[in-house]
C-alpha cells in the first residue's frame, strides 16, 4: 500500500499535472501576455475606420495564436527535452526559441503592413512580450525541474526509512528466533522426561508447523487468514506445554 501511494503522488507531480492541462495553461498564459493588447483595444478601435477593423481584430486573433501556440511548444519543450537543464542553459534555449518566434511573427507582421494594415511588428510592447514569453516558460520549466528534484529526494528518504524499519526488523526477528528455538528444544526435553510419546510426537509436529510457517513467510510476505490462524493454534500448543496449561485464551474470528 504504501508503494502504491507514493507511486499515485509521483503520477500527480508537477510536470505531469503541466502536461496534462498544457492547453489550458498555454492559454492562460497567453492571455497574459497581450493583456496590453485586450485593454487597449478600445482606444485603437476609436482611432480607425470601420473598414479597418476587420483587419486588426484578425492581426489580434493571429497573435494571439501565436503566442498560444509558442508558450506550449516551449513549456513542453522544457518539460521533455530539457528536464534537468540548469536556469542559465534553459533561459538560453528559451531565449533562442523566443528570438527566432519573434523575427518570424515580425517578418509576418511587415508583410501584412505592406498591404495596408497596421501592425506592430518593432512595438516595445512586442519585443516585451516575447521576453515575458521566455522568461515565463523558463520559470515553469525551472521549477517543474526543482519539484521532480525535491520529490526524488523525499522518494530517497522514504525508501532509506523504510530499509532502516526492515533491517530492525530483521535484526529483532534474529534476535527472538534463536531463544523460541531453545525455548521449544527445553519444552521437548520436558516432554521426554516425563515419558509422554504421543504429546511429543504432537509437539514436534507442531513445532515443524511453525518453523515451516516462519519461513514460508518471510518468502511470501503476504499470508492468508487461514495460514496465520493455523499458525497460531501451533504457537499455542507449544506455549500451553512450556508453561504447563497456564495459559489460555479464546480465538473469535468469523
Amino acid at each position: 500500500l504504501f508503494f502504491a501511494v507514493r507511486k499515485k503522488s509521483i503520477m500527480d507531480s508537477f510536470d505531469k499535472y503541466i502536461s496534462r492541462n498544457l492547453p489550458l495553461v498555454s492559454l492562460i498564459s497567453a492571455v497574459f501576455i497581450i493583456y496590453p493588447n485586450i485593454a487597449c483595444t478600445p482606444w485603437e478601435l476609436n482611432s480607425l475606420e470601420p473598414s479597418e477593423y476587420l483587419g486588426f481584430f484578425s492581426y489580434f486573433i493571429y497573435r494571439f495564436l501565436f503566442f498560444w501556440g509558442m508558450i506550449g511548444f516551449l513549456i513542453n519543450y522544457n518539460l521533455r527535452q530539457i528536464p534537468t537543464a540548469l536556469f542559465r542553459k534553459r533561459l538560453t534555449h528559451n531565449f533562442l526559441f523566443a528570438l527566432t518566434g519573434y523575427l518570424f511573427f515580425a517578418s509576418v507582421s511587415y508583410t501584412i503592413s505592406s498591404h495596408g494594415f497596421h501592425t506592430d511588428f518593432l512595438g516595445s510592447t512586442l519585443i516585451s512580450q516575447f521576453f515575458t514569453l521566455c522568461f515565463l516558460c523558463t520559470l515553469v520549466g525551472y521549477i517543474s525541474m526543482l519539484y521532480t528534484r525535491q520529490r526524488e529526494k523525499e522518494q530517497e528518504i522514504e525508501r532509506l526509512r523504510f530499509e532502516n524499519l526492515q533491517s530492525r526488523c530483521d535484526a529483532l526477528a534474529n534476535q527472538v528466533n534463536p531463544h523460541f528455538f531453545f525455548n521449544s528444544l527445553n519444552g521437548i526435553s520436558s516432554l521426554i522426561r516425563k515419558k509422554n510419546d504421543e504429546n511429543t510426537l504432537t509437539y514436534v509436529n507442531q513445532l515443524s508447523d511453525i518453523f515451516r510457517y516462519i519461513l514460508q513467510s518471510d518468502r511470501k510476505g503476504v499470508v492468508t487468514l487461514r495460514e496465520e490462524l493455523e499458525f497460531i493454534q501451533s504457537f499455542r500448543y507449544v506455549m500451553e506445554v512450556r508453561f504447563a496449561n497456564k495459559l489460555s485464551f479464546t480465538i473469535d474470528v468469523d
